[in-house]
């Protein structure tokens, strides 16, 4: 959740055979993230809107960008909590950064 530019996404897909739910909503970043995956195709797709629930029921990693922890400085709390419980198995959840 937060793909940013895909550097995390990027090596996810390098170093597993995973496939790869990605949810960002802003353009520019999806636009590079799209960009930096490339020979990842396939392998990957990109939901632009979090009132999309994720295809999957079950995942063995969630990654979730918090957000800066200024203000409104973004994250998706009430998201990552709704996904979280309709989600039926979550091997592990990680927050990237100290957000």
């Amino acid at each position: 959740m937060g793909g940013g530019i895909g550097t995390i996404s990027y090596a996810l897909l390098k170093f597993s055979d995973a496939f790869v739910d990605i949810y960002e909503h802003n353009e520019f970043c999806r636009g590079k993230l799209t960009e930096n995956l490339v020979e990842f195709n396939g392998r990957y797709q990109v939901i632009d809107d979090y009132r999309i629930l994720p295809p999957q029921r079950e995942y063995d990693l969630m990654i979730v960008d918090g957000g800066s922890g200024k203000g409104k400085g973004g994250g998706y709390h009430e998201a990552v909590w709704f996904f979280i419980m309709y989600l039926k198995s979550i091997k592990i959840v990680y927050v990237e950064g100290n957000r």
